[in-house]
């Protein structure tokens, strides 16, 4: 399944008009979106899930747009996102409730790390 985001959904959840954002200045944050549904949650959603997951997706644009691309943190591995913007947190928290896989609420969890230190060299 491949999610496309609209612009419209996108100027939709930013409540504006294409005067505002026209669908030229809004390709990289859609692009952004698509790549995130159709890859981290697109394979974990069911059949019936694909209008969903566009409106998760326009949401997570929205996002990107309000956070003026101020993701004040964002890691890779087990990915930790947050915004420099409450209207770009709470698109993304919206985008999160409506989620059907529950995948975006796993990127804002925190990750665990143990250090070991490394014991070569030390005489036991």
């Amino acid at each position: 399944m491949s999610i496309t985001v609209s612009e419209s959904d996108i100027r939709g959840a930013l409540r504006a008009d294409s005067s505002e954002y026209p669908d030229s200045s809004l390709a990289f944050e859609k692009s952004l979106a698509e790549s995130v549904v159709n890859d981290d949650l697109a394979p974990h959603a069911a059949p019936g899930d694909a209008d969903r997951l566009e409106l998760v997706g326009a949401l997570l644009a929205a996002a990107y747009v309000e956070g003026d691309g101020d993701v004040t943190q964002l890691r890779q591995g087990n990915r930790a996102i947050s915004f420099d913007t409450d209207d770009a947190l709470s698109l993304w928290r919206k985008a999160t409730q409506l989620d059907p896989t529950g995948q975006l609420s796993k990127l804002e969890k925190p990750v665990a790390r143990i250090d070991v230190p490394d014991g070569r060299g030390m005489d036991g």
